[in-house]
């Protein structure tokens, strides 16, 4: 054997990409891998044939997001209503109205009924665009516009607890929390979230308080066998705003003060209380099979007080004098909804191949009344003008009491051949019945939606897919002859992914047609009678993009092309744009991280969203400008310590959104520029 000395090697420094796995997913940076969403199976995103993004937890902290829609900005295609606007307003995805899933679980009328927080305890939220119908439904049916499911965050193995204390404009106080404690190593963890918020508003008279308890417990039964159990309860009481008219506000027929209040000042608080309990069960039975099955139970009551002005002015002499009504909305809701699914995953002459199997059941009772009384007259010009809040006369003057019931099978088959070319097929059966107590009437329908999609790998960095699906709901509150048809719709799909991971770019673009059929449309001559002749349509173009130029600087930015109109109809004007969506929209944003050095620790966001004019009403009498509002985020972390300052319209614009409240002309001003800070310690 040789004496010789063995040659010692220098150290060569290997830098791996910066993927986090979290419970929902791997993430890089702002871009996350995978989405259960799209298949309800852990699919890398680009064999997914239709358009999803995912928000994940990393940019919702940088950027400070507090709501659902402060997140949303930085997806394509997707508008938000106001945080406290109507109870019946939605989400937007492509021009029409979008359902909302909490962890895959359908909520029933979740538009700002169900309360997520300050995203504390979400860990990502992902948005599938279009018809979903193959995988989702309950209460009145499958999405016909898209989805928007928050994934709340998941009990780990690991003990960490965070506390802090936001406070800002308006004179808000935000404590929150998010508590992990794994009470048996390997086998049990618990999670708290939560947070408290009391807040003025910049709205003349308008106030807030709510809170979000969010306690979640993780148990593994055995080495294949998981138990997840979820609880999530909220209540918000606010002076709820009926908006503007937008004759004066964005019409000019006369001068209002943007921050006044819209209705009686003394009008009592709207309060809002939701619960809902989750549990999942999943058992890997071996190597290729799984099951699941998830059982959950939502409940939710709100009464809404408003007071607002009745349609137009009482006379062209007099143009700032409404005639004013106070109204009360009563609903409660009972959900339980199940489903249950089977995944296995199979080759077939060396092709992998997933095979997905499921039965959903949904009970949903609704009832609900609504009351109306006219009190008085409202001078808008006048800031002094004000009148005193009655409550309607009992009884109701509408009642409802309505009963929703779903039976559904579904199925979906995954298969990729020679390692590039991904097909998804499915189909769902589903059986609908609505019970409409108060009339004595009920109505069933069934329905067949398919959903398939190819996407082929054209390089390692471009992916091109192209897909088609269906959705249908039952319709609500229908007032024509005999039962309705269910509102259909169906998309058609093209697009492309791209991952150039050696210069950190990734993204889609994607272009598509939407169509929504059997829209309910009052009958001319015929006061209060609907038909089903309505039919709307979108086609746009979306771009996503996000870009890690270097370990230290991020940018991302969306653009969507939407043009969203009425194409049937036998009251409104064919061509009319659907209210609240602008033709072009679209965020920039970056993020500066310093890494080391003096400055270690410190990190500068700054970020543009922008939006086209937007229609008000249909019919298209009037519609707001064009806007942008800029946000900037400055955060600092030392040790434990975690303190960060956010900016709100940095610039001050003075805009007006359009606002929906009982489908009436109104608008609501931009919040002003406002400032927060943020305190927290984790340990």
């Amino acid at each position: 054997m040789s004496d010789s000395p063995v040659p010692v090697l220098s150290p060569v420094e290997v830098t791996a990409p910066a993927v986090t796995q979290t419970p929902a997913g791997p993430v890089d940076g702002y871009r996350a891998l995978t989405a259960v969403t799209g298949t309800r199976t852990e699919t890398p995103l680009e064999q997914i044939p239709q358009s999803i993004q995912v928000v994940p937890r990393s940019l919702i902290e940088d950027q400070q997001d507090q709501t659902l829609q402060d997140a949303l900005e930085n997806v394509s295609g997707v508008r938000t209503p106001a945080a406290q606007e109507s109870l019946l307003s939605s989400f937007f995805v492509r021009g029409f109205a979008a359902d909302q899933y909490f962890d895959g679980t359908p909520i029933f009328g979740a538009t700002n009924v169900f309360d997520t927080g300050t995203l504390v305890n979400v860990e990502r939220i992902e948005v599938l665009k279009g018809p979903s119908a193959t995988l989702f439904g309950g209460g009145t049916g499958a999405p016909v516009g898209g989805l928007i499911n928050v994934v709340p965050r998941t009990p780990e193995f690991e003990s960490s607890y965070t506390a802090g204390l936001r406070a800002g404009s308006f004179r808000t106080f935000n404590p929150f929390w998010d508590f992990n404690q794994q009470l048996v190593e390997d086998r049990i963890a618990f999670r708290f979230s939560g947070d408290f918020e009391r807040a003025d508003s910049f709205i003349d008279a308008e106030e807030s308080e709510r809170v979000l308890l969010a306690p979640s417990l993780r148990l593994t039964l055995t080495e294949d066998t998981e138990l997840l159990v979820r609880g999530i309860y909220s209540r918000n009481e606010y002076l709820e705003y009926s908006g503007l008219p937008a004759d004066g506000a964005v019409g000019g027929d006369f001068p209002i003060d943007r921050f006044r209040f819209s209705g009686a000042r003394d009008t009592p608080d709207t309060i809002v209380r939701n619960a809902l309990v989750l549990a999942r069960l999943t058992h890997d039975f071996g190597d290729a099979l799984t099951g699941s099955v998830q059982a959950s139970y939502y409940d939710s009551y709100f009464k809404e007080n408003s007071s607002f002005a009745l349609g137009g002015p009482i006379s062209p002499a007099t143009p700032s004098v409404y005639a004013v009504s106070s109204g009360v909305l009563e609903t409660d809701v009972e959900q339980f909804n199940t489903n249950a699914n089977l995944s296995y995953d199979f080759d077939v002459g060396g092709a992998p191949n997933t095979l997905l199997v499921g039965f959903e059941y949904d009970r949903t009772e609704n009832p609900a009344s609504l009351d109306f009384q006219i009190l008085g007259f409202l001078d808008y010009a006048d800031d002094s003008s004000d009148f005193n809040f009655v409550a309607p006369d009992d009884p109701p003057l509408i009642l409802q009491d309505n009963a929703y019931r779903t039976y559904a099978a579904y199925g979906q088959h995954q298969i990729t051949w020679f390692d590039r070319l991904h097909f998804l097929g499915g189909l769902r059966w589903t059986r609908l019945t609505i019970e409409e107590k108060e009339r004595g009437q009920d109505f069933t329908a069934h329905e067949v939606t398919p959903r398939f999609g190819t996407a082929l790998d054209v390089t390692e960095q471009v992916t091109v897919f192209a897909g088609y699906g269906r959705g249908f709901r039952g319709v609500q509150a229908f007032t024509g002859d005999g039962p309705p048809e269910p509102e259909e719709s169906e998309q058609f799909e093209a697009g492309l992914r791209f991952d150039f991971d050696r210069i950190g770019l990734s993204g889609s673009v994607a272009g598509y047609q939407l169509i929504r059929k059997n829209v309910p449309t009052f009958e001319p001559g015929n006061t209060g009678s609907q038909v089903q002749t309505g039919e709307q349509r979108s086609r746009g173009a979306e771009l996503d993009v996000i870009w890690q130029a270097t370990p230290e600087l991020t940018f991302l930015a969306n653009y969507a092309y939407t043009n969203a109109k009425v194409t049937e109809d036998l009251r409104l004007p064919e061509g009319d744009r659907l209210t609240r969506i602008p033709r072009h929209s679209g965020r920039v944003a970056a993020r500066y991280d310093f890494l080391d050095g003096p400055l270690d620790g410190l990190g500068l966001g700054f970020g543009v969203s922008a939006a086209s004019k937007r229609e008000i009403t249909l019919e298209n009498d009037l519609e707001t400008e064009a806007h942008f509002v800029a946000d900037a985020q400055l955060s600092y972390e030392l040790g434990p310590l975690d303190v960060r300052l956010s900016v709100e319209n940095l610039t001050d614009e003075d805009h007006f959104e359009p606002y929906q409240f009982l489908g009436q002309s109104v608008v609501r001003p931009t919040q002003p520029r406002s400032v927060f800070l943020s305190v927290s310690a984790s340990f």
